[in-house]
């Protein structure tokens, strides 16, 4: 298959005008920048091809893949056509069933999707998730036609979506996965620590696979020193002891930084019980208290976060681990668990309590190199279990510079559905709560933006509020399924507010809950 995109399927573009990514996906989902040249995308290609190797082949979803095309690649920053090439040998009707409600999505936001079915027939399930479809009894792709259809797109410019003449003008936001962060990505800055369990609970491959993950997510970082603002990261490995392995003050290129990563398996201890959190988390906390007088200034600007990768969790020590962690998280320190599961679905128990709020992962999560800088670089979301009416949560709500939810994209509800309602310590399960779709004066329906700028609803979530509706909730009406209802100002939900992350362009306080 390889051989065939590169030596039957690239050659008849022109690099200089189709700009081309690569999402790969199997042992691991990985996406690629858009390119104008053949090489890099031979070396992508070829990369992702070493992976799948070493690491073997896995079950990954065709939601996730499409989710992964929605969160990275669908938003180019070039206004012309985009084109989705899906090649895969998938079977299954019911998981394909699952994808098309994304790869409907896509489509209808200007994206042409062509599905080639690999190593099969005629798959009629298959071809219901795009609007053209092709199939190969081999692994070959069949290119007779498939460049002159994406040929006939070229050259296009797409706009926006024509809206109501009297209505508000579109804004992107509206049909956002989230609140974008800055693009200037040579401008942003973050200190991560990656704390890393070396122990006899872990295994070399274990390691292994944690040291790939890493690398194939942070290769989209910039790194550097503090002026122009970049990124430093930092990695301490422990069992019963704590070693600094990279200082933050030295992991400021992606060459030393990768070196370090790769190193860390060579640490396993199999003769070592360990599981010493706390211990591993304090020497964390004193590499970042060392990093906060730069330049004489009091503190350094960059976001703190510190990534924990755990097979075994010992709460020794007063108070152990929990309070340490509470320590960092109130002084603005965002804390991540990547807790290790067994092949029989075994995690290390008390290891997700250690975690900021919503970012929790686990190891067997075969989107885990999404989700990470997912939720190192989105929106900030927090639950509020205090029922209130909805013109008060909309206009006090939300503290410092925060506002209600925006449930822009079926991407945003999973994350809050899976990660932060899932995660909360409340006594009964959350049915409905507060959002911040809201009608204005002017008749029509509006999420509230940051800095009280207010942008229209896009295309998600469908939405038919009566005419008496003003305000709006999330009601879970079955099972896991979810939809935008409206409301008067009557109804009394708690609410969910999001707040602006940290990026390169934003500089936002850390010491908000």
């Amino acid at each position: 298959m390889t051989n065939s995109i590169l030596s039957d399927f690239l050659p008849n573009f022109s690099f200089y005008e189709t700009f081309t990514a690569g999402l790969s996906f199997g042992s691991t989902i990985t996406s690629s920048m858009y390119w104008n040249n053949y090489a890099d995308m031979c070396n992508f290609i070829h990369s992702a091809e070493e992976t799948a190797i070493q690491l073997g082949l896995s079950f990954t979803n065709l939601s996730e893949v499409f989710q992964n095309y929605q969160i990275d690649l669908q938003n180019s920053g070039r206004n012309y056509q985009k084109v989705l090439v899906l090649l895969t040998a998938k079977t299954d009707p019911t998981e394909i069933s699952a994808a098309k409600v994304y790869a409907d999505q896509i489509m209808a936001n200007g994206v042409v999707i062509i599905v080639v079915a690999l190593g099969q027939g005629n798959n009629q399930n298959l071809s219901q998730l795009g609007q053209h479809f092709y199939y190969s009894s081999g692994y070959a792709i069949p290119i007779t036609t498939i460049p002159s259809v994406i040929c006939s797109y070229g050259g296009q410019t797409m706009f926006p979506p024509t809206v109501n003449p009297s209505g508000p003008p579109y804004d992107p936001l509206s049909d956002a996965v989230g609140t974008p962060c800055s693009t200037n990505s040579a401008n942003a800055w973050v200190d991560i620590i990656f704390v890393v369990d070396i122990s006899n609970a872990m295994s070399k491959r274990e390691l292994n696979h944690w040291a790939l993950i890493t690398l194939a997510y942070m290769r989209k970082i910039t790194f550097g020193t503090r002026v122009p603002h970049k990124t430093r990261a930092g990695i301490i490995t422990y069992a019963t002891d704590s070693v600094p392995r990279l200082n933050l003050t030295d992991g400021i290129t992606s060459d030393i930084f990768g070196k370090a990563v790769r190193a860390v398996p060579t640490y396993f201890n199999a003769g070592d019980n360990g599981g010493y959190v706390q211990t591993a988390l304090k020497t964390a906390k004193k590499m970042l208290d060392n990093t906060k007088i730069i330049d004489g200034n009091p503190k350094d600007i960059r976001q703190q976060i510190i990534i924990l990768a755990a097979a075994a969790y010992d709460d020794t020590g007063f108070k152990g681990a929990k309070k340490t962690a509470q320590t960092l998280k109130d002084d603005g320190v965002h804390i991540f668990t990547i807790n290790t599961y067994t092949s029989a679905g075994f995690g290390v128990p008390g290891l997700d309590e250690l975690a900021s709020q919503g970012y929790a992962f686990r190891s067997d999560n075969v989107d885990l190199h999404n989700l990470l800088p997912l939720g190192i670089t989105q929106d900030c979301l927090h639950f509020e279990n205090a029922p209130t009416f909805p013109s008060l949560a909309n206009s006090i709500g939300c503290l410092g510079g925060g506002v209600l939810l925006a449930v822009t994209s079926q991407i945003k509800l999973d994350f809050i559905t899976d990660k932060i309602l899932t995660n909360l310590t409340v006594s009964t399960q959350v049915k409905n709560f507060t959002t911040g779709a809201h009608k204005n004066n002017d008749g029509i329906w509006y999420w509230w933006g940051y800095d009280q700028k207010e942008y229209p609803l896009g295309k998600f979530p469908v939405f038919n509020p009566a005419p008496t509706d003003s305000y709006s909730f999330m009601n879970n009406y079955f099972g896991y399924n979810w939809q935008l209802n409206g409301t008067t100002d009557d109804a009394y939900f708690p609410f969910m507010c999001q707040n602006r992350a940290c990026d390169a362009d934003f500089i936002c306080d850390q010491t908000l809950s």
